[in-house]
């Protein structure tokens, strides 16, 4: 089922991988026919999209999160990139960068940029990804998961607990995507910089000396 139906996935921080990662392959292959995607400071830039995917990808100037694969800010693929500076907090900076709660204020802004300036590429991709929206009286459905985790043997002696997957381990199967990651653009060589001389201003001063005039 889930392969048929087009999905629009939301995912923040991790959640923006995930979802990058189920777009880049193909829907037989990821078990989701992932058709639309809005990544809010994912650090899911070496990921190459499907070119099928409508992705906008919310950064903020100050979220060092989306940094993290190590990859330079240019997108492998077709999506659009949208970014806000904000105005630094008296508190907790970082976090407030990264802060969903803030990401879901950015995307707000954007919906209204893109009513006063209907047109160029973000306009397109909201409007894309709107679609899937539910319309005033449209009737829905809301699906609820709640995952824990519950310790088996605990322990003081070190950081780490194990803990249990599911009730039924033979249930459970890791699931793997060939994920198609983007190579990383190598660093430029760095060429020296070649400094210009300056006329000396002492060496002017000192050729005009021969032609003063001597007052004494």
């Amino acid at each position: 089922r889930w392969t048929r139906e087009p999905v629009l996935i939301c995912g923040h921080s991790q959640g923006g991988i995930v979802a990058a990662a189920l777009a880049s392959v193909p829907p037989d292959e990821a078990g989701v026919n992932v058709v639309g995607i809005l990544s809010t400071g994912g650090p899911n830039r070496r990921i190459r999209v499907r070119p099928d995917v409508v992705t906008i990808a919310v950064n903020h100037d100050q979220d060092v999160m989306p940094s993290l694969d190590g990859s330079p800010d240019r997108a492998p693929d077709r999506r659009v990139t949208a970014g806000r500076s904000l105005v630094r907090p008296r508190t907790r900076p970082l976090y407030y960068a990264h802060s969903s709660s803030t990401y879901t204020e950015t995307v707000r802004l954007l919906e209204r940029k893109v009513r006063v300036t209907p047109w160029g590429r973000l306009a397109s991709a909201m409007a894309a990804l709107q679609d899937f929206l539910p319309t005033p009286g449209e009737p829905t459905r809301v699906m609820h998961f709640e995952i824990w985790q519950d310790i088996l043997t605990p322990t003081t002696e070190g950081t780490w607990d194990t803990v249990a997957a599911l009730e039924r381990a033979s249930a459970y199967e890791p699931a793997i995507y060939p994920i198609d990651y983007a190579t990383t653009a190598r660093r430029l060589p760095r060429v020296a910089r070649v400094r210009r001389r300056r006329p000396c201003v002492c060496a002017a001063v000192a050729s005009l000396l021969p032609f003063r005039k001597d007052r004494s």
